[in-house]
């Protein structure tokens, strides 16, 4: 099972709490027996967790299994719809909201809303509220992260949602157990040193570059690597 967390204020905005254990975050992405049967590459157990930290150190996750993220995310101005940054989205946990006077370049925006809910004006001299948001009421498109989010009580658009949802690979595909056996075989070959050529009798080796990760193991990688958290 993913980490829980525990705690949601909606008028705080979306509290961070410290997930709880799981034991999904210690499962191997494939056994050693696996890579075995599937690739013909002897690899011990300890290997494939330190080919762990590599991936997801490549990745910017703290896993590929599923597992919670929370994210505050800015809106623009004239749209209802943000992307939230891991994919594959398995469920939204929980949301809050909140919404204030846009760029001063946006004054078509901020009169529209300032003369359309007299309210707007009071809830604007205090500190912005967050208010959450119904889960129910959100579009997500799992594969891309596409949130589509309702109106607010206000009946404008949010200028700040945070996000609590879950993420991840809920079955390990064939292209990562594929970079696991490429970067076992570079461990391997390479050791521990940082040698980018030896020679061993007349076997003689040449690597591109000063990394465990090869560019097949990054190709590999590609579509579940981060870019941007914002």
């Amino acid at each position: 099972m993913p980490p829980v967390r525990r705690t949601f204020q909606a008028s705080m905005g979306v509290t961070a709490s410290e997930p709880a254990a799981s034991s999904a975050l210690d499962t191997l992405y494939a056994t050693p027996a696996e890579i075995l049967a599937l690739y013909g590459c002897v690899i011990t157990e300890e290997q494939i967790r330190a080919i762990h930290s590599l991936i997801e150190a490549y990745c910017c996750r703290p896993t590929l299994w599923p597992y919670e993220y929370e994210h505050q995310l800015t809106i623009p101005a004239d749209r209802q719809e943000t992307r939230l940054p891991v994919t594959p989205v398995i469920r939204l946990v929980a949301a809050a909201g909140r919404f204030g006077y846009g760029r001063r370049d946006r004054q078509g925006y901020n009169n529209l809303y300032g003369n359309y809910n007299a309210l707007l004006l009071l809830a604007g001299t205090a500190r912005p509220q967050w208010a959450e948001i119904p889960v129910d009421a959100c579009e997500i498109d799992a594969a891309t992260g596409q949130l589509y989010l309702p109106y607010s009580t206000m009946l404008v658009p949010y200028s700040m949602v945070r996000i609590r949802y879950e993420a991840g690979l809920i079955e390990i595909p064939a292209r990562v157990k594929m970079a696991i056996a490429e970067i076992a075989n570079t461990m391997t070959q390479k050791g521990v040193s940082d040698r980018t050529r030896y020679s061993v009798g007349r076997v003689s080796r040449t690597f591109a570059g000063d990394s465990f990760l090869t560019a097949d193991a990054k190709m590999y990688l590609q579509p579940y690597v981060i870019t941007s958290m914002a």
